[in-house]
């Protein structure tokens, strides 16, 4: 992993760090030694504690998603800043504009989340760039990122549990609560049941609906059920039509977060006429689906993505610890695995056979 590494300096000189680079899709990650490149007026050279591994870096990694490399991936984490002059201890750091938010509108981040999809904070051995996923680059020891996006953790939050608030856990239940504004008299399905998935049903459960969880994986059925869902189906190869004679009643809110074009497809399909389908999964880049238009025009669905592009990532951090310390939110059920930075690529294997409900990657274990 690297000998210990001293603070940076306050002209921002880069310490040294351990990553877990992505230099050809398809290939295992390869363990570096990395420089960052001076550090910018506004950033943060931060120690990274814990940080959440997503099916959308499996993604990445698999060639579903494109993005440029070589790539440090990870991008929901909990840090602690080496820089003087940033108070307290912990902090969650997510895949979203904070700073855009309270300096320049949600118009303008909606814009600079597009315009930036990786950062180049990061250097090899030979002073080339590696880039960094989501402007974060997770897995690895350090990270350098905008300190106006680290975001204050309560100290009762345990480092685990805090790695996976910044996406899949306020990706879940902000697709819940704010995008299909759920209600305690929804019926609500949620359509598969990795990290994203579980914390839609944890979302909901809080506000009070009724979850049927649903997953081509028939082992994700205790992880449904402990995290909030009333009953289990397993998606075969009989699709909508199987799913709608298995369920007691029509869904009026059905949240798709498996990221596939056939998830998609049966979202809609099984949706109650005038329900609310919320489209959270982060499909592959050449993903398309063909509905009937009727389907959707004749039940009068109303059809949302969500990827929290018009959340505040302030407001949604605060309000998930305050679930999680309330009780409301069961996050202890959600992290499954955690592995060291040196085995990594057995953290990604378990992730894409279904083994685990969420991984969190540790670096100095």
């Amino acid at each position: 992993m690297g000998p210990p590494l001293a603070p940076a300096a306050a002209s921002g000189a880069a310490p040294d760090l351990s990553a877990a680079v992505l230099r050809e899709v398809g290939q295992p990650l390869t363990h570096e030694a990395l420089t960052m490149a001076p550090l910018g007026p506004d950033e943060v050279a931060c120690t990274v504690i814990a940080a959440g591994l997503c099916r959308t870096d499996v993604a990445v990694a698999d060639g579903a998603m494109i993005r440029r490399i070589p790539l440090v991936l990870g991008h929901e984490c909990v840090v602690q800043p080496m820089t003087a002059g940033v108070g307290g201890e912990r902090f969650v750091i997510t895949p979203y504009p904070v700073a855009k938010y309270t300096s320049i509108g949600r118009d303008s981040a909606l814009r600079y989340r597009a315009q930036i999809p990786v950062g180049s904070g990061l250097r090899g051995t030979d002073g080339s760039i590696v880039h960094q996923f989501a402007q974060i680059g997770a897995f690895a020891t350090k990270v350098v990122v905008d300190r106006r996006r680290l975001i204050p953790l309560a100290a009762s939050v345990p480092d685990e549990i805090a790695a996976v608030i910044g996406c899949a856990v306020t990706t879940g239940v902000d697709a819940v609560l704010d995008t299909a504004e759920v209600a305690p008299d929804d019926e609500v399905v949620v359509v598969g049941c990795g990290g994203v998935g579980l914390s839609a049903i944890m979302g909901a459960r809080w506000r009070g609906g009724r979850v049927t969880a649903i997953d081509t994986n028939a082992d994700k059925e205790a992880a449904a059920l402990e995290a909030g869902a009333m009953a289990f189906i397993h998606a075969n190869a009989g699709g909508a039509p199987a799913i709608l004679d298995a369920l007691p009643v029509l869904p009026t809110v059905v949240v798709e977060a498996a990221g596939s074009t056939a998830a998609i497809v049966t979202a809609i399909g099984i949706a109650a006429p005038g329900a609310r389908v919320i489209l959270v999964g982060s499909p592959p880049d050449d993903g398309h689906v063909s509905i009937p238009a009727p389907a959707i025009v004749g039940n009068e669905l109303r059809v949302l993505g969500h990827a929290n592009l018009r959340s505040n990532p302030q407001r949604s951090v605060a309000r998930v610890i305050d679930g999680y310390r309330s009780g409301g939110l069961p996050l202890d059920r959600l992290v499954s695995a955690s592995f060291p930075l040196t085995r990594i690529n057995e953290a990604f294997a378990e992730v894409r056979a279904g083994r685990v409900r969420k991984s969190v990657i540790i670096p100095d274990r």
